[in-house]
């Protein structure tokens, strides 16, 4: 199945005084996982593909005495997208929506957790690339 990916990471920072207090700033633990699905031609598409992803951030209470714990949450994204030929080249288009449930977090680094305000909800994009090459005149 080459047609069809699954990545997942997880990363994890400590940090801590030589006094064993923790050191401000230190990001929570973060649980990624992509499925990606490609198909090289699909209609009027060249290497189309499907992609969801999901981010899972643990809660954050080894934060530093002057910092506040931050709570867990699970972000999920989609994207669909491919590229079409125009003349001899290809332009490639993508549509994507991330936070697709909407989800209300803090990031434990946002510079505005102290206020109270949250980070972005749902986000819809369309990305469209279009290669400009530059020839040498003979």
């Amino acid at each position: 199945m080459k047609w069809f990916h699954l990545l997942t990471t997880f990363s994890a920072v400590t940090g801590k005084q030589k006094s064993g207090i923790n050191l401000p700033f230190i990001p929570a633990k973060k649980l990624f996982f992509e499925l990606r699905a490609e198909k090289e031609a699909l209609a009027f598409l060249h290497k189309a593909f499907l992609k969801i992803t999901s981010t899972s951030v643990f809660k954050q209470g080894n934060s530093a005495p002057e910092e506040t714990p931050t709570n867990g949450y699970t972000l999920m994204d989609i994207s669909i997208g491919g590229q079409i030929k125009v003349e001899d080249q290809y332009i490639s288009v993508s549509f994507g929506a991330t936070n697709i449930l909407d989800k209300q977090y803090i990031d434990h680094l946002s510079t505005l957790k102290e206020v109270g305000f949250f980070n972005p909800g749902r986000n819809i994009t369309m990305t469209l690339k279009i290669p400009f090459v530059i020839r040498k005149i003979e």
